[in-house]
Order: structure tokens, then sequence, then C-alpha cells
């Protein structure tokens, strides 16, 4: 259970026993509650250490929600055909594929570079996925 939330930076998912998967909206490294979340047109601030109040016994946001929470994974930001860049390294060059889907952590991506009619519906499977920018 991992609830140390000062590696989060904007844009980071975590879970939180209230809402589940949300992502981070602001990180404000100045005050005590330095973690936002916008949830409900409302805004709702968890310290680094997961919890809602700083007198709380116990964490309620977390990095890796418990085992017995059955959270699942953090929801996919793409859609299936969306244009991305994948990489099976941090090190290596970035390469231009369509979405499939994700799975057990992993980002699916149709075969040689085609849309999924192209390429059958074949896809392979890859580490990192970020959106790809026209230029």
């Amino acid at each position: 259970m991992d609830h140390d939330l000062s590696k989060c930076k904007v844009g980071d998912w975590i879970w939180t026993i209230k809402f589940g998967w949300v992502k981070i909206n602001i990180n404000n490294r100045d005050s005590i509650y330095p973690i936002t979340i916008l949830k409900k047109n409302k805004y709702y601030a968890y310290t680094y250490d997961g919890k809602f109040d700083i007198t709380d016994n116990y964490p309620s946001a977390f990095v890796v929600p418990p085992k017995e929470f059955n959270a699942g994974e953090p929801p996919c930001e793409f859609k299936k055909g969306d244009k991305v860049l994948v990489s099976n390294s941090n090190a290596s060059k970035w390469t231009r594929r369509y979405f499939s889907h994700k799975e057990d952590g992993f980002y699916y991506c149709f075969a040689e570079g085609k849309d999924e009619w192209a390429s059958y519906g074949v896809a392979h499977k890859w580490i990192y996925c970020k959106k790809w920018e026209e230029e």
C-alpha cells in the first residue's frame, strides 16, 4: 500500500477511498495539503502522506491502492484509434502507432503503425505510451 504522494505531479492518477481513481489537478508544495483533485465541481485536498485531514489516523489517498479494495488500474486516457507514441524503454526512441487498448498495465497498439483495419486487428504490447502531437 503506497500512500506517499510526495513524488506525484499534476496529471498523475491517485486512488482515493472516497472517489476511486482521480487525477491530480494542483500540486502546491508550500501547502499543508499540497495534493488537490477536482471531483464533481469541487476541490478536495490531501497531505503528502495521503490524509484528507491532517489529524486523520490513516491515509485515504494512495499511489497504489490497497489490495483489499480491488481498485484495478487507473483509467486509460486513450481511445481505440488514437494516434500515440510508444516505447519499451525510457532511453529508446518513440514510435508512432494507433492505440488499441490497455491491459494488465501494458499499452497495445496496432501492428506496424497501421490502423485497426490495415493491421487486421493485430496489436503489439508496449510499456510506455504518450499522446502523439501533430506538428
